[in-house]
């Protein structure tokens, strides 16, 4: 039997993120900027993640652009858990 996934939460979040790297694609901001911007993304879709198994709280503050790859690492959990392999 296949897990439940709460797919409406997990596409909500996933439809954020992908406007939002679309809209970054193209910037020439620096990593810090582009780095807390992310973050910020993050925070707002984190309800509609955790409705969906995901956790993507922090267990320890992460400053300036080391958060690049805490974003990295929440984009590949929402492809895992979407079953689509990088």
């Amino acid at each position: 039997m296949p897990a439940f996934v709460a797919w409406v939460d997990l596409f909500t979040a996933s439809l954020q993120i992908i406007s939002w790297l679309d809209n970054e694609a193209d910037t020439e901001d620096s990593d810090y900027l582009v780095s807390s911007r992310a973050r910020d993304l993050i925070e707002r879709v984190t309800p509609n993640l955790e409705a969906a198994g995901l956790d993507v709280r922090l267990r320890q503050p992460v400053h300036g652009t080391a958060y690049l790859s805490i974003f990295t690492d929440n984009v590949e959990a929402i492809l895992a858990k979407m079953g689509i392999e990088q």
